[in-house]
Parts: C-alpha cells; sequence; structure tokens
C-alpha cells in the first residue's frame, strides 16, 4: 500500500518545499542568537579608572562583555573621536572573536594614545561595539563621563 502525499497530489515540488523550510529554520536561529551583554565600559590611566585623561599619555579602554547564552561570532571594538557637526572618527580599532559559554564573561582592553584635546569641536572619546553576527552596535552614553575628555 503506498502512502499518499498530499503536496504531491497538487503539483507541488516536496523537496522544493523541504529547502524553504530548512532556510526559514536557519533564519529564526539567526534572529534568536543573543548577543553579548555590555556589563561596563570605562578608561583606565596608570592602572586607575578615570575620565579624563591627558594628550599623549596612554589611554587603556575596556569593555566587560557577559554572555547571557552561548554565543559565538566577533566583535569589533572601536574607539572614537566625538567631533562636533561631523561625522566621529575612529582613533583606534580591534576585532575579537567571542566564543562564549552561557554566563562567561570577557574584559576586552584597547589602548590608545589620544592625540586631540577635547575642545573646539572635538568633544572627547568615546567606545562602540559592533555585534557583527546581529549586525547591531552599543555606543558608550552620549555624556561626560562616561565619555572622555583629554586636556
Amino acid at each position: 500500500m503506498a502512502i499518499h502525499d498530499e503536496r504531491h497530489s497538487h503539483g507541488v515540488d516536496v523537496a522544493y518545499l523541504d529547502s524553504l523550510l530548512e532556510e526559514r529554520r536557519k533564519l529564526a536561529k539567526i534572529r534568536e542568537y543573543v548577543q553579548p551583554a555590555i556589563k561596563e565600559a570605562f578608561w583606565k590611566v596608570d592602572g586607575q579608572i578615570v575620565t579624563t585623561a591627558n594628550i599623549g599619555v596612554e589611554v587603556e579602554a575596556h569593555v566587560v562583555l557577559k554572555a547571557i547564552e552561548e554565543c559565538p561570532g566577533s566583535i569589533r571594538v572601536r574607539i572614537r573621536k566625538d567631533v562636533a557637526l561631523r561625522p566621529e572618527k575612529d582613533c583606534c580599532v580591534s576585532n575579537v572573536p567571542v566564543n562564549f559559554i552561557e554566563g562567561q564573561e570577557k574584559e576586552i582592553e584597547l589602548t590608545f594614545i589620544p592625540d586631540e584635546p577635547s575642545g573646539n569641536s572635538l568633544r572627547g572619546y568615546f567606545i562602540e561595539v559592533d555585534f557583527l553576527t546581529t549586525k547591531t552596535k552599543w555606543v558608550m552614553e552620549n555624556s561626560y563621563p562616561p565619555r572622555l575628555r583629554v586636556t
């Protein structure tokens, strides 16, 4: 006795439907991806947390991420100049692979030397994190602090 498949009786290509369903499952899985949370972001000079730094002095930007659930992929961390009435400029960029397990925390550190003081058109510096898998981003709050002023 043959099994009757309704999809065949209406001239529908079963293999094609199955491939569409598989693509739909893959897209749903990508949408379910939960990016790590930014737990905190801050600046350090000589091991001390700061909100102001001096021009020409090495500054460390720190970003602490925490995985809500397992999440593979990469992130891009940028230190950017906050320029009034013009597009922001990258000072330093780093791509970081992340393969978190649920609950894991990771601190990312980027160092740079500010080459321009705050004032006139340059307000200061800020951190931006691009989540490459989800094509979303986190940007440091638009106030001073937490953004960095340079004297």
